[in-house]
């Protein structure tokens, strides 16, 4: 016995020990998270009066939503925990089921199902709060079949690893935090591989780019960072958003292209080739595996830890004699609170790396006017945010660096002009509310 708690004594060591590194190694990435610029930046100077003033209130409009959905959820999942209403549900799946991970992954099934239906309603009222708004054009139908899409998707992903989770929980408590920490680091990178590849095309339709010139120009601008363009293709965004966006999806040096319709048509040439260098600029730098790596939802070590914890606590519990299977109300909720926990550092993350593609924008393209025409459209045109927002909505919200500060950015690559981003970062930036 005694034995057994000196191991757990220096598993609980080597876990803290790894998860300080983990920390430590964030904390020092994150140092650099915003460089300053020597320039005056004032908002009024790029956007009108009730574009600055309807965006903040707009913006404090979604964090209510999302709050509430959050809240929402937690009280539902307490109150499914607590009550057992799918106690005969649970009872019955696992009499036509022997194996743990079915029953699991079937009982997850349906409680994320009523979660989704739950909120069907605030879902609702938050797609015709964005269409009072004008920023979405998505037909009532399109919207319910793109939530019950999604429900199912989210309901089977949370089904297949919670599944796999408690299976490896029930044979083998010891090593269960490590594999199951393993096991979603390699969801992960999986998941992100074959998202634009075969989970995409399930909402959008794509075409080729019928553009000659325009082709010519972003294959030159990849070519110069030694990609080659494999496919560019267009997406029918505009049947669902107004706003103009694009990525690069592929691994190693070939890629694809994808541009929403909307940029065609509301972007020149100079700031689409903008938009897409700052994608380039994330796939250069490695920005998908150093999320993975970096961020807490994804890191291993970060998971390994939770999956200890997670440990601990259903070991706590099982002393009420129930099956494992039963908690499962209580697990997701443990999953929300440690999603919405981590998202300072994921969001603190998110911003380096989009400062970091902006500047990498900057230097290849060498048009600081087009990047700062490219942004003020993306922020303004048929869309409303906060373009300098306080620190609280920046920790608990912002995956982007604020408006006025890429804008900034912008301007002092001009005053500058360089191509040495290090340079203006040691600069000092000043905004004028």
């Amino acid at each position: 016995m005694k034995n057994t708690e000196d191991r757990m004594k220096k598993l609980h060591y080597i876990i803290g020990f790894f998860a300080l590194i983990y920390f430590a190694i964030y904390i020092f990435y994150l140092v650099a998270e915003e460089p300053k610029f020597s320039v005056d930046i004032n908002p009024a100077n790029y956007f009108t009066k009730e574009k600055i003033e309807t965006g903040k209130k707009f913006i404090n409009e979604r964090i209510a939503f999302s709050i509430t959905g959050f809240i929402l959820s937690i009280i539902l999942l307490i109150i499914l925990y607590k009550s057992n209403i799918f106690y005969k549900i649970h009872n019955f799946v696992k009499h036509k089921f022997r194996y743990t991970f079915l029953i699991s992954l079937i009982y997850t099934f349906l409680i994320i199902i009523t979660i989704n239906l739950f909120l069907l309603p605030l879902k609702i009222f938050s797609y015709y709060h964005l269409k009072a708004y004008k920023i979405i054009v998505t037909p009532v139908g399109l919207f319910f079949y793109d939530y019950g899409i999604h429900t199912i998707l989210q309901a089977l992903m949370f089904g297949i690893g919670l599944g796999f989770s408690i299976y490896i929980y029930e044979k083998s408590r010891k090593l269960f935090p490590f594999i199951a920490g393993i096991f979603f680091f390699i969801a992960s990178i999986f998941f992100m591989v074959i998202y634009p590849v075969f989970i995409t095309p399930l909402f959008n339709k794509y075409t080729t780019l019928n553009h000659p010139e325009l082709e010519k120009s972003i294959k030159q601008t990849f070519k110069k960072a030694g990609i080659i363009v494999k496919n560019l293709y267009v997406m029918d965004a505009s049947k669902r958003t107004l706003s103009g966006n694009a990525y690069v999806s592929g691994l190693g040096p070939t890629k694809e292209i994808v541009l929403y319709d909307n940029l065609l048509k509301d972007y020149n040439k100079e700031e689409i080739l903008s938009i897409l260098a700052h994608e380039l600029g994330h796939y250069i730098k490695n920005h998908v595996w150093l999320g993975i790596l970096i961020f807490p939802v994804t890191n291993p070590v970060a998971l390994i830890a939770f999956f200890y914890l997670f440990a601990i606590i259903i070991d706590r519990l099982k002393k009420q004699n129930k099956a494992t299977t039963l908690f499962i109300p209580l697990i997701i909720m443990m999953l929300l609170i440690t999603i919405w926990i981590s998202m300072p550092f994921v969001n603190a993350g998110s911003r380096r790396m989009e400062r970091d593609a902006d500047a990498y924008s900057l230097s290849i393209t060498k048009n600081a006017g087009a990047f700062i025409s490219s942004e003020v459209k993306i922020s303004s045109k048929n869309t409303y945010m906060d373009y300098n927002p306080g620190l609280l909505y920046k920790i608990l919200y912002a995956t982007h660096p604020s408006v006025v500060y890429r804008i900034g950015m912008g301007e002092a690559y001009k005053i500058t002009n360089t191509e040495n981003i290090k340079a203006i970062r040691e600069k000092n930036i000043k905004i004028i509310k």
